[in-house]
């Protein structure tokens, strides 16, 4: 891809690769052949993120498998938490 590149042509490049190297286009291939393509995909995902964020201008996400839910802070949040330590905090190897 061109340094200036716009975000469809990175798309049209992106759905390109998808074509010829998805593996699910590849099941009659051989093993070999299929773990290519899966390598090929996951180096293409990880290349149309990076493009994509620096064509939009702001930083990509770091790669993750976590589900992250994000849910509005409730009073009951505050109620359960734990209490803060009071006082002094004597250290017990002295």
């Amino acid at each position: 891809m061109p340094e200036g590149a716009s975000v469809e042509e990175i798309k049209a490049a992106y759905r390109g690769i998808c074509l010829r190297q998805h593996p699910d286009r590849l099941v009659d291939a051989p093993a070999s052949v299929r773990e290519a393509a899966q390598a090929a995909m996951a180096m293409a995902n990880a290349a149309y993120r990076v493009l994509l964020a620096a064509a939009r201008n702001f930083a990509p996400p770091p790669p993750s498998t976590e589900v992250v839910r994000v849910r509005p802070r409730t009073p009951w949040d505050d109620a359960l938490a734990p209490a803060p330590a009071r006082g002094r905090v004597a250290d017990v190897a002295a």
